[in-house]
């Protein structure tokens, strides 16, 4: 059965961002050689993507207690798989294979930490600790921008970068407003705000790894 007005406008949002998300996925998966930057990219976008189409169903079906609660754990587990992937190729593009690997088994090790307490809590607890995840994504984001900061004199396409995380913190600030609705057609609330946001996110984010490709390159 379908929900009906914002939440199904929230629905339709997150099937568009999932689908238009398979094609940086795509698009990594295709480069010659798959390198480990392109593995990085493809596995951030396709978490990215999960996300997307697992709060399709979320917001967009109605469905058991027990479907939902699996489909949030689903989310929560996608979503800190997600910033690890984007905080681990955010690393090797500004700093390589130096050691990168001790890195990435951090973040991996934190983000699964932070996804199993968002299950046990959320799903199986029923208490609200999303201040966690919220503090766990924004430290993920300040480091990329400390990173990306300390090169973006001597390589501007990292700017793209920025600009992308600007945009994703602008969303989730704006998501916090929830006396934000309107109509297009149909009734938007700060949810559909928000996904509007994480497309543009990803689109900007898109252009900055291809232009990252093109000044390699010509380099």
């Amino acid at each position: 059965m379908l929900t009906k007005k914002a939440a199904w406008t929230t629905a339709v949002t997150d099937l568009i961002n999932g689908s238009v998300t398979l094609v940086p996925v795509i698009w990594c998966l295709r480069q010659k050689p798959f390198s480990k930057r392109y593995r990085l990219w493809a596995a951030a976008f396709a978490f990215l993507a999960a996300v997307s189409f697992a709060g399709f169903f979320i917001h967009g079906f109605v469905m058991t207690d027990f479907l939902t609660d699996a489909l949030w754990c689903g989310m929560y587990v996608f979503l800190s798989l997600m910033m690890s992937a984007y905080v681990r190729a955010v690393r090797y593009d500004t700093g390589g294979e130096e050691h990168f690997s001790r890195f990435s088994r951090i973040s991996i090790g934190l983000a699964l930490t932070v996804a199993l307490l968002m299950c046990i809590t959320v799903c199986v607890l029923s208490v609200d600790i999303f201040l966690l995840f919220s503090a766990y994504c924004m430290t993920g984001l300040i480091m990329c921008v400390i990173m990306l900061s300390r090169q973006m004199r001597s390589r501007p396409v990292f700017a793209w970068y920025i600009a992308a995380i600007f945009v994703l913190v602008a969303g989730s600030i704006l998501q916090s407003i929830k006396s934000i609705r309107f109509r297009i057609i149909w009734e938007m609330n700060y949810d559909t705000v928000y996904h509007f946001t994480v497309l543009l996110f990803m689109l900007i984010q898109f252009r900055g790894v291809r232009l990252l490709k093109k000044e390699a390159q010509n380099g």
